[in-house]
């Protein structure tokens, strides 16, 4: 999934780069870039909510992970699509989302590292879900 996620990444990085509208773009070029955006975010959710589902077979910190994760891409894509008003909230819980994500992601990889390299639970992980 490392892989998925880094060529998410790259390509997310070159269109923004390279085909993003200039500030002087007409208002219809940059809907159309958000849109086109949007619809991005939103594939990667999905993407992500599958990842989401087999995260609960992992442990409880990677399940918790990937559920932000799937609620940052999703509330960003939305916002991308909708303007206005809603816009504006959707990517401040976007932004939230993803601050908590990120502290769940470092727990997550302290307690990988740490848990294996002491041979012991010293940052807890939560058990995975039985199948």
């Amino acid at each position: 999934f490392g892989i998925a996620y880094a060529a998410f990444l790259l390509v997310t990085g070159v269109s923004l780069r390279f085909f993003a509208p200039a500030a002087d773009a007409s208002a219809a070029d940059s809907a159309a870039f958000g849109v086109a955006l949007g619809a991005w975010l939103l594939v990667w959710a999905l993407i992500s909510l599958i990842f989401t589902v087999a995260a609960r077979l992992v442990n409880i910190t990677a399940l918790v992970a990937f559920a932000l994760l799937t609620a940052v891409l999703l509330f960003a894509g939305l916002a991308n699509i909708v303007g206005g008003e809603a816009a504006a909230t959707l990517t401040k819980l976007s932004g939230w989302a993803g601050i908590v994500d990120g502290l769940a992601s470092f727990w997550l990889a302290g307690g990988l590292l740490l848990n294996t390299m002491y041979g012991r639970d010293l940052l807890p992980l939560g058990a995975p879900a039985s199948t």
